[in-house]
């Protein structure tokens, strides 16, 4: 699977006129305009491999791990949050945006690689309980008691892969918005007002709106 260098998404950071052709992200847990595959991350984003083959050679020894799973797929989908870890090389990163919307990558502490924040796209209330979605294509069932605390676009902090609930983050008033989307993505904000699916935010450098869609809560 491969694109035109130029027409790959704005979230590759790559040398568009180095080569012509670049891989193409598989369908899989991330929109393909908020991710990247997995060669392009180690390859051209955390320069661990050179070329092609040494990448597919790392990966069929199962030597990358994303969020706590192996994986051999060259393609595979690395987006928003998800935590690639190479053990061998004692090198856990978590992904992010840069104020471009580029993805980027923050190298964590072995400890922090067991954990992944999440945001919740759907609610769906069952017989026994509920079954929460999350943006990166996860679903988690919920007892009622427990379920009935948590709201569309609220955060989830579990841990990988066993997706163990560590601590539930509610959208609201005063807390703190990763933005995902719109010409503000990759800045942090404090939510000054939520009414119906807009969100006003405020930066260190201005006010503006935006649609709940584009905003994750990473903090209280």
């Amino acid at each position: 699977m491969r694109l035109k260098s130029l027409a790959a998404p704005k979230t590759y950071w790559i040398e568009r006129k180095k080569r012509n052709w670049v891989a193409k992200s598989m369908p899989g847990p991330h929109k393909a305009t908020e991710s990247v595959p997995l060669i392009v991350l180690i390859r051209d984003i955390l320069k661990i491999t050179k070329t092609a083959r040494e990448t597919k050679t790392l990966l069929r020894k199962g030597s990358v791990l994303v969020n706590g799973l192996v994986r051999r797929d060259l393609n595979y989908s690395c987006g928003l949050m998800d935590v690639v870890s190479l053990p061998k090389l004692k090198k856990n990163y978590r992904i992010a945006f840069d104020y471009k919307g580029r993805i980027k990558v923050d190298p964590i502490s072995a400890k922090e690689s067991d954990s992944k924040l999440v945001k919740v796209t759907r609610k769906i209330i069952f017989k026994d309980g509920y079954q929460l979605v999350t943006n990166d294509g996860r679903t988690i069932i919920m007892k009622l008691k427990e379920g009935s605390k948590i709201n569309n676009n609220d955060s989830l902090l579990i841990k990988v892969p066993s997706q163990e609930i560590i601590k539930h983050i509610q959208l609201k008033k005063g807390c703190s918005i990763l933005i995902k989307g719109g010409k503000h993505k990759g800045e942090t904000a404090k939510l000054v007002e939520l009414k119906d699916s807009v969100a006003s935010l405020k930066t260190s450098k201005a006010e503006f709106n935006l649609n709940k869609e584009h905003v994750i809560v990473i903090g209280e």
